[in-house]
């Protein structure tokens, strides 16, 4: 069921912000000091939302309820929120779970957002799969140097050649950014490479 206008405006937003993390800034800095000593391999973040109240309960809900009406709500903030740009039609990528943890869970909530972009946007998922080739802790509750030693070579490519191509990493919140860093080195030789993200949460960069 998608939400009204007003209720999709009443969400907590996110102010302008550093061109690779959407953290928000100060008026005129283009990028956050870790984005410019440590600068991703992504280019552009595409992420309306700020990770607080209602948007948490929406995630859990969708992550852990597997509820489609949460994630569509999620999905549709996303298409009507900033918008990615690429230089050419991109293949959509979810940041994936291990098989393991996917098979317990039911489903891949990153999976499902990329369907919802897809079917309203018309941009393919990728013809191939970033896998998560070892199990790792959960990532929650663990600091930012924890999650990126918890992720290191955790995922590869399996799939035809990146070469040229344009791709955009789907998730639904982007904490730390060590999973989406961790998945953007498996994607190396990619043309172009953006994020599409539902909500950022703030806490763990002041």
């Amino acid at each position: 069921m998608p939400l009204c206008q007003p209720c999709v405006k009443g969400l907590p937003g996110l102010e302008p912000g550093c061109a690779y993390c959407a953290l928000p800034l100060k008026a005129g800095d283009p990028l956050c000091g870790r984005c410019l000593q440590q600068p991703p391999a992504w280019t552009s973040a595409s992420i309306p939302l700020r990770y607080a109240f209602p948007i948490d309960r929406l995630v859990v809900r969708f992550k852990f309820q597997r509820s489609l009406v949460a994630g569509a709500a999620l999905a549709q903030a996303m298409l009507r929120g900033p918008q990615p740009r690429p230089p050419s039609r991109p293949w959509l990528v979810p940041v994936p779970l291990h098989w393991t943890r996917e098979r317990w869970r039911g489903f891949n909530q990153a999976r499902e957002l990329a369907l919802l972009l897809s079917r309203n946007c018309g941009w393919p998922l990728a013809p191939g799969r970033l896998l998560r080739s070892r199990r790792t802790p959960a990532q929650a509750g663990l600091g930012r140097r924890q999650r990126q030693r918890n992720l290191r070579r955790a995922f590869r490519w399996h799939g035809p050649a990146l070469a040229g191509r344009s791709l955009l990493l789907v998730d639904d919140v982007m904490t730390t950014g060590a999973t989406l860093r961790a998945c953007a080195s498996a994607l190396d030789g990619a043309g172009w490479l953006g994020i599409w993200v539902s909500a950022r949460a703030l806490d763990w960069n002041r």
